[in-house]
């Protein structure tokens, strides 16, 4: 036998973390084995009983027929040998199903408690419908925008309109436009008189909008000024790009996160 694993077990009732039951699998950490995690783990929940509190409301869990929090738990790591194995590891048991419920029911609280702050912060109600600002639209624009294209501007300017804070994800695949409809969005903001931040992943991407922010809107804005600020740059231009932002004569920014 090449690296037996053996329990000794008493003769009262067997507690046993390893023999007559589904056995959990856990990752070694440093030094400390998979078996010992299941010593470690069933010690912690056999002293922690039955007194973990649950945060989600009863009416969920009779809704849905989840088990307790503390069910839940003790479920996924010591599940009684009737389970399927196979049930237990692509995560379909009602515990297993619990507890990811219960993980995007918070975030998704989280995010809705974010969103009700930020509608309650002052924002700048733009104008969007003045003649003056559709013709600038199009002017910056080299073609005609597509039918989705003009959704989503649609959408985002009644956003521009209210005098909150926009909360808005715009997605679609790579090449779809996305930038375009940044771009008008961006002029609505720049025909109201106020300057525009586009933040970048990369600085690549950064270089990328700024050198078709610069053709679009340079040439349609005589005096707009369209500014590189990324990690890279020398502190002298770093300075003198943010003064110029500060003080209002760059009325266009792109940026790259540093």
């Amino acid at each position: 036998m090449i690296n037996p694993e053996y329990e000794l077990l008493g003769s009262g009732e067997s507690d046993s973390t390893e023999v007559g039951r589904i056995v959990p699998i856990y990752e070694a950490i440093g030094g400390v084995t998979s078996r010992m995690m299941r010593r470690i783990i069933y010690a912690a929940l056999e002293n922690l009983g039955g007194t973990l509190l649950d945060p989600l409301p009863g009416e969920l869990l009779a809704r849905h027929k989840f088990p307790s929090r503390s069910e839940a738990i003790q479920f996924v790591h010591f599940p009684p040998q009737t389970e399927s194995v196979e049930a237990l590891n692509s995560f379909r048991s009602q515990a297993h199903q619990r507890l990811i419920f219960e993980e995007f029911f918070f975030y998704q609280l989280s995010v809705a408690m974010r969103k009700r702050t930020a509608q309650q912060q002052p924002g700048i109600a733009f104008r969007v419908r003045e003649p003056a600002i559709r013709e600038a639209i199009k002017r910056v624009l080299p073609f005609k925008p597509t039918e989705a294209q003009k959704r989503a501007l649609g959408e985002i300017a009644t956003d521009l309109e209210r005098p909150v804070p926009m909360n808005r994800l715009l997605q679609g695949d790579v090449g779809s436009g996305k930038t375009i409809v940044a771009l008008e969005a961006a002029t609505i903001v720049i025909e109201n008189g106020c300057q525009v931040a586009l933040m970048a992943p990369t600085e690549i991407l950064a270089r990328q909008h700024l050198h078709k922010f610069r053709s679009y809107l340079e040439a349609s804005f005589p005096g707009l000024t369209v500014e590189l600020l990324v990690s890279s740059q020398g502190s002298a231009e770093r300075r003198r790009v943010r003064t110029s932002a500060a003080s209002g004569h760059c009325r266009g920014r792109c940026s790259a996160a540093s």
